[in-house]
């Protein structure tokens, strides 16, 4: 924190102020997009790799699990199914 506000980030400073920061759904200015959009790839594959088993998903599993291994997660065509059909996965 001490590198991000000697570059400039303003930390909120009342209690109001904290009370409306988003650690949870921000990024903050000192992640790039790159890497945001990495992380969240990750979680998502975590979550459906690591889940309950269920007979009819196991290869989806499979291949989130190989995903997270080799940290592979260009043309993710499984969260496209799963955001556009599947039950709403949490990430966090």
């Amino acid at each position: 924190i001490e590198e991000v506000v000697k570059n400039g980030y303003q930390l909120p400073s009342t209690i109001h102020e904290w009370s409306e920061f988003d650690y949870i759904g921000s990024s903050g200015p000192w992640v790039s997009e790159e890497k945001y959009a990495f992380f969240e790839h990750f979680k998502f594959y975590l979550k459906v790799g690591y889940s309950r088993k269920r007979p009819l998903l196991r290869p989806v599993q499979w291949l989130a699990k190989q995903r997270c291994k080799h940290k592979s997660f260009v043309f993710p065509i499984e969260k496209f199914l799963f955001d556009r059909w599947g039950k709403r996965v949490e990430l966090s």
